[in-house]
């Protein structure tokens, strides 16, 4: 059987519970608060969709590509979004708790005053996102590229950053408290008080 290809789908609201979308082409659809809770996404297509207030918990989305979406004041709690490619998508007050998105691509994405918290982000690209004010408490960030990205008032209480580069990121008011950082990359550029850079380069150091 082909792969689903309905483009430009304008179905908000709809309830989509469990549906089969693997490898689906679904760019540009208008999903705003459809329930894909349970849904399997995987390898799907949703380029520029509005999924804005859409209930996605548990979902499975591996290898999912939703560059340039909006997912604002989405929900995705514990979904699986695994080597998903999410560039320049808006996920600006999504709730994306205990999920798991190892490798994640969200390079140049907007996920300010969004809630990651427990999330597993190892070996993700999240360079130069807008973190500001996101809460990343008890994430695991290990090997994660921050290049370039804001997180100032993010809270990254007991979260992991071991392998992180951190180059030129804004780390102004960052919360990290019992958080681990060894061998985690700064430079120059990076903002952050004279005490937290001091902390890291010991703990990368030793």
């Amino acid at each position: 059987m082909s792969p689903l290809a309905l483009p430009n789908l304008n179905l908000p609201g709809a309830d989509l519970r469990e549906a089969d979308l693997r490898r689906a082409e679904l760019s540009g659809c208008r999903l705003s608060g459809a329930d894909l809770t349970g849904a399997r996404l995987d390898y799907a297509t949703l380029d520029r969709a509005q999924l804005d207030g859409a209930m996605l918990d548990g979902a499975q989305m591996t290898g999912v590509s939703l560059r340039r979406a909006t997912l604002e004041r989405s929900r995705l709690y514990y979904t699986q979004i695994v080597e998903g490619d999410l560039r320049q998508t808006n996920l600006r007050y999504s709730r994306i708790s205990g999920a798991d998105l190892k490798s994640i691509y969200l390079t140049e994405s907007d996920l300010s005053h969004a809630k990651l918290v427990l999330s597993v982000l190892t070996s993700g690209y999240l360079d130069y996102c807008d973190l500001r004010s996101a809460d990343l408490a008890g994430a695991d960030l290990r090997h994660v590229d921050l290049t370039g990205a804001d997180l100032t008032d993010a809270n990254l209480t007991q979260a992991r950053l071991d392998g992180a580069n951190l180059s030129g990121a804004n780390m102004t008011n960052v919360s990290m408290q019992d958080a681990s950082f060894g061998d985690v990359t700064v430079d120059d550029y990076t903002q952050m008080p004279d005490d937290l850079r001091k902390a890291i380069e010991a703990a990368s150091a030793g």
